[in-house]
């Protein structure tokens, strides 16, 4: 993970340490990386189980001529149907209370204990066999009551390993959603230069540019990108341009002959 998410990361924890603070307003003091030609970010919405969409998210500037608005949006329309997907799962899994197999295995350990009970009752003094049978029930019943409170405690201590109260739903969400951008990666993006990266805890999402087109893009076609977006790189390339076009322009007010006049000045 690199520093710069780390460092924002331990800043996160700090303020959940602090005190107490909703989804939404964590969100709000969050630092998120800004863009640049090589990054875009895409923020969490404020209920935390999705991507912000629309006007502002796709920056023109560095995805004009890589990346259509269409299949930007696309990509993290797809996303938040599947955070909402597993959250929906995680909030039926916390409903269901204790499972099945469990309420059966106990009521197994019950029945098996009541004849123990009754038996060791009437536990007769020199029948050995008897005796065996009556502590064989009592085996089995105490193996299956120890059996369900070790897989409950050890669940426990799985989930109370995260830190904050949601922290089995961040990871559920990592899991998932993290296998969805890594399947697009693998199939469509890497080859193109660019790279998704989910964040953990799903506070942001990364469009990483690696590479473009032409592997690199130099100052003037930068400019010429955020300036002019719609003009895409591929149309540039197509109608090149001298580099004297992109050239700083002349200061306001002089006139280059003026600039030259002004070395032959005699010197004081």
């Amino acid at each position: 993970m690199e520093p710069r998410i780390q460092e924002e990361l331990d800043h996160i924890d700090q303020l959940n340490k602090e005190r107490y603070l909703t989804r939404s307003e964590l969100i709000t003091k969050i630092n998120f990386p800004e863009n640049s030609p090589n990054l875009v970010v895409i923020q969490s919405n404020g209920e935390g189980m999705g991507f912000l969409k629309g006007e502002g998210v796709y920056d023109s500037r560095y995805l004009a001529g890589i990346l259509t608005k269409d299949k930007f949006d696309t990509v993290l329309t797809e996303a938040s149907q599947l955070m909402g997907k597993v959250y929906s799962k995680k909030r039926k899994m916390d409903s269901q209370g204790i499972p099945l197999c469990y309420k059966l295995t106990l009521l197994l350990a019950m029945i098996i204990a009541i004849p123990f009970l009754i038996m060791a009752y009437y536990l007769p003094e020199n029948d050995l066999w008897y005796k065996v049978f009556t502590f064989v029930l009592l085996g089995i019943s105490l193996t299956l009551v120890c059996a369900i409170s070790l897989i409950n405690f050890f669940k426990t201590m799985d989930e109370s390993a995260y830190e904050d109260p949601g922290g089995n739903l961040n990871r559920m969400i990592q899991e998932k959603v993290g296998a969805y951008f890594k399947n697009l990666n693998e199939t469509e993006y890497k080859e193109k230069g660019m790279e998704w990266y989910l964040v953990p805890g799903h506070y942001w999402l990364e469009l990483r540019i690696h590479r473009r087109r032409n592997n690199f893009v130099d100052e003037a076609d930068h400019n010429q990108i955020v300036t002019h977006p719609q003009e895409t790189e591929h149309n540039l390339n197509k109608t090149p341009k001298k580099r004297e076009e992109f050239k700083t322009e002349e200061p306001i007010g002089r006139s280059s002959s003026d600039i030259q006049n002004l070395d032959n000045l005699p010197d004081n």
